[in-house]
């Protein structure tokens, strides 16, 4: 099973991903942590197009590493995934291409090297000023990611997805773990 967690910055989905993490472990799962984009980008600089593709060949890279542990029975738990690409660079591809149908169908496109798909779409869901509170608490420097305008574009794209279950980030972490937990127990029988 490959579950992916997204949200904006600052709403809870690495804290999310090793806990569900650490509870899947304990009932008996083996279970591969990972996280987009891997270490393999270091350079975040370009316009939002550019950056699509950065991250899409990341991803296309990361993919590889993904269906390894999924062949070898592990549950994948990745804390960002392809909805994270689409929700922070689709403004300025937008801009780019035109119109943000253009954008979506470019996006579409180049994203069809990506054939690991998640099982199972989870949305942390938090206010825009939440995210901005819990970055600065946590490195007091704001990338351009993580500005207001950007963070509340991101925010209005996720919301724009269908996804399997939305947690809220401002409720207890054990709470958010084991509705997250019940919801793939029920659902998915594990």
């Amino acid at each position: 099973m490959f579950i992916a967690v997204e949200g904006i910055d600052g709403a809870g989905k690495t804290t999310l991903a090793k806990s569900l993490s650490s509870l899947l472990e304990k009932e008996g799962f083996r279970v591969f942590l990972t996280r987009e984009p891997t270490d393999d980008i270091r350079n975040y600089e370009g316009d939002d197009v550019e950056l699509f593709i950065k991250f899409t060949l990341d991803r296309y890279k990361h993919q590889k590493e993904i269906r390894k542990k999924l062949n070898e029975g592990f549950v994948v738990i990745s804390d960002r995934y392809i909805r994270s690409s689409y929700a922070y660079e689709m403004k300025g591809a937008a801009a780019a291409l035109g119109s943000e149908e253009k954008a979506k169908e470019w996006m579409d496109c180049v994203s069809n090297i990506i054939t690991i798909r998640p099982d199972i779409n989870i949305l942390v869901q938090v206010d825009v000023q939440v995210g901005l509170d819990r970055i600065s608490k946590r490195n007091g420097t704001i990338t351009h990611f993580e500005q207001r305008e950007r963070l509340n574009e991101a925010l209005k794209i996720y919301n724009s997805f269908d996804w399997d279950i939305k947690v809220d980030g401002t409720d207890p972490l054990d709470k958010i773990t084991n509705e997250v937990y019940l919801y793939l127990k029920n659902k998915i029988g594990l």
